[in-house]
């Protein structure tokens, strides 16, 4: 059961008990009630913070939270899984992207066995 059914049933029992008792005001407790559903995100600040850091910094460990997202019950845990699938990937490509580079920037074993040593001492000196 979604969040807005449990929330729709909730107003309904509401309204039900204003029906048989006049004293209660309902329209008090639906408006906490939807004050209190406000307030509570399905996932936490501080868990999509987390989740963000690990998929920018720690690439293939970001998997871990798209998987965690995804197979949430509320449809803000998919969207926090493709935003997280995203960030991995984009992460990975750029950890890729940058280690090709950097192995491709270092010279050839054939140029380092061409250089002469004395060469070398005359750059230093």
């Amino acid at each position: 059961m979604s969040k807005e059914d449990e929330l729709a049933k909730q107003i309904a029992q509401i309204e039900q008990l204003a029906k048989e008792n006049p004293e209660v005001d309902s329209t008090a407790l639906i408006k906490n009630l939807m004050e209190q559903n406000r307030l509570q995100p399905a996932i936490p600040t501080g868990i999509k913070a987390r989740a963000y850091i690990v998929c920018l910094f720690f690439p293939p460990f970001g998997l871990y939270y798209v998987i965690k997202f995804f197979f949430a019950a509320e449809d803000e845990g998919r969207k926090q899984a493709a935003i997280c699938l995203i960030l991995t990937g984009f992460s990975l490509f750029l950890t890729l992207w940058i280690a090709n580079g950097v192995f491709s920037a270092n010279p050839e074993l054939e140029q380092i066995k061409n250089l002469n040593p004395q060469d070398i001492r005359e750059l230093l000196n």
